[in-house]
């Protein structure tokens, strides 16, 4: 989520990403500081492609922002077979990857 200001009005943008392509593939905004619709009728519009599609493979990459981490947000990427994979886990994975070779 980005936060700007336009001429003094106040906005919040969602936008999800192909990182293959770097193409924007759902988005949301919002006037309303702390809106959390944005973040859900993204990952809505992510969830019809996945319809439209249901051999799409999707990976979800996160830094487990609170919304993000919320239940309700991940039962529906379960739900609809998406992968989620967050910086934290990432960062553990390579510490435990770094520490094998270290002691190999």
């Amino acid at each position: 989520m980005t936060e700007f200001c336009v001429n003094k009005d106040y906005y919040e943008l969602t936008l999800y990403m192909d990182l293959f392509n770097n193409e924007i593939i759902a988005s949301d905004i919002s006037t309303t500081k702390g809106d959390r619709t944005t973040y859900i009728n993204g990952l809505n519009e992510l969830i019809e492609k996945k319809k439209e599609n249901k051999n799409l493979k999707m990976i979800f990459h996160t830094d487990q922002g609170s919304v993000y981490s919320s239940k309700n947000f991940n039962e529906l990427l379960l739900l609809y077979n998406i992968t989620i994979l967050c910086l934290v886990q990432v960062l553990l994975l390579i510490m435990g990857l770094w520490s094998l070779l270290m002691v190999g």
